[in-house]
């Protein structure tokens, strides 16, 4: 919980925020009810979501995990937001980097899969870096801020 503010401070910022399918968090005791969620799932011993810390500034950035998790399935996605001020650095391909294998090796997850909307480039790019494969284009599957949005859908195997 000691890490609200640094996350508040990225996930109410609009900046950059025209593909989440969530709005800009409008208050600190909102960001407190996601790390509140987190934790309780942690505590379950689901894969989670986890902050990005940027160690030199003792400072979370970003935020990335798991959500969907379906252990019946061994299948899970990973989602994740970077703070404005550090995107384009390489820090969100470092952290799913250790997510994946985290998930592959620990976890024991079969496919891990993740959506970006088709005018994200950003997050297409980093989830190429991170060896996942384009597999095709959902039409039409999210209807958020008044339109409807088509996404890319990703994917890796453990093998």
């Amino acid at each position: 919980m000691t890490d609200a503010e640094d996350i508040f401070a990225f996930t109410s910022n609009p900046i950059g925020k025209e593909f989440l399918s969530w709005e800009p968090h409008e208050n600190l005791e909102r960001t407190q009810g996601f790390v509140h969620f987190l934790q309780e799932n942690y505590n379950s011993g689901e894969p989670v979501q986890w902050g990005i810390e940027l160690v030199e500034e003792n400072r979370i950035i970003g935020i990335t995990g798991f959500i969907d998790y379906l252990p019946g399935h061994n299948r899970s996605e990973i989602a994740f937001i970077m703070s404005p001020d550090y995107e384009g650095m390489g820090y969100m391909t470092e952290a799913n980097t250790a997510v994946m294998q985290y998930g592959f090796e620990t976890v024991g997850l079969h496919r891990i899969q993740a959506k970006a909307e088709v005018g994200n480039v950003g997050s297409q790019k980093v989830l190429e870096k991170i060896g996942m494969e384009k597999e095709g284009l959902l039409k039409h599957y999210l209807f958020q801020k008044g339109a409807y949005r088509d996404y890319y859908l990703y994917s890796k195997l453990s093998h």
